[in-house]
């Protein structure tokens, strides 16, 4: 069986003798010690213990410099031993090396692929095994998936992190300007995404729909004011931006079940009951 597994064990490459890896195969490099510079075409990855990059597959890469310990696994593996269109609805195998092809192992997932390396480069040299094909296939499957796990938790954390950071910001916006605009489109617009997906992404980081927050801040401000009595219900329309005092009315007695005049009345009855209460 062809030699699918390679290991540094000191660096004696020649800098500017480049290596490009096969059409079918796929280069992973597992930093076990010291540190190492990858020139991976146009650009640079430093790897050190515990790091791995992926290197697709016709991609010239070059080790451009490297400490003395420098020691690393070198798995150089046919596409055709790895699942990937089981994981094709997941994600593209190119987006791991076009895009983030340098990953941290993290420990417990380390201590593993040292011990399916040392296993690896052992086994590959017993030629009597009629299983041993099958046996490789699935070990590097091993690494293939847990290679992947990494990938995807990565980007689910990032993900939660972007959503986390819109959500923040539509709530900042819509504090600032909620009197002026409530319009979805307008929140979208500033985030740079769409209106339905600002709907989908506020629903689910807040449990309540992004309209509702905007007519929540609305509503507060619109009792606030009312409260106060320093304003008219006209002028209070005004100032929330309504069309019309009819508008403004229909929308405080959806929210409150009452009328702007009748949330006036009842909260100077509260107040004048307050008043008389004994000190």
């Amino acid at each position: 069986m062809e030699n699918i597994i390679r290991s540094f064990f000191s660096y004696s490459q020649n800098p500017d003798e480049a290596c490009k890896t096969g059409n079918d195969h796929v280069c992973i490099i597992i930093c076990t010690s010291g540190k190492a510079e990858i020139e991976l075409e146009t650009r640079t990855f430093y790897i050190y213990e515990k790091i791995f990059i992926t290197i697709g597959p016709g991609r010239q890469y070059r080790i451009a410099g490297c400490s003395k310990d420098f020691r690393a696994d070198i798995y150089s593996i046919r596409l055709d031993l790895l699942p990937i269109d089981e994981l094709k609805h997941v994600y593209s195998l190119k987006t791991i090396y076009d895009e983030e092809p340098c990953r941290r192992i993290p420990e417990e997932k380390y201590i593993m692929c040292r011990f399916i390396g040392h296993y690896l480069k052992s086994f590959q040299h017993e030629n009597d095994n009629i299983y041993q094909v099958p046996i490789l296939k699935n070990y590097l499957n091993i690494l293939f998936y847990e290679a992947c796990n990494i990938f995807l938790n990565e980007q689910e954390k990032k993900q939660s992190s972007k959503k986390k950071y819109l959500t923040d910001r539509f709530l900042a916006d819509v504090e600032s300007n909620f009197k002026a605009e409530r319009k979805i489109p307008f929140y979208a617009r500033r985030l740079g995404i769409t209106p339905k997906y600002l709907s989908t992404l506020v629903s689910k980081e807040t449990g309540r729909s992004a309209s509702g927050w905007i007519e929540e801040y609305t509503l507060l401000e619109a009792m606030k004011l009312l409260r106060e009595g320093k304003m008219t219900i006209y002028q209070v329309a005004y100032e929330l931006s309504f069309s019309t005092p009819s508008h403004f009315g229909t929308f405080f007695r959806k929210h409150t079940g009452k009328t702007p005049k009748q949330f006036i009345r009842a909260n100077k009855i509260i107040s004048r009951n307050e008043a008389s209460l004994p000190e």
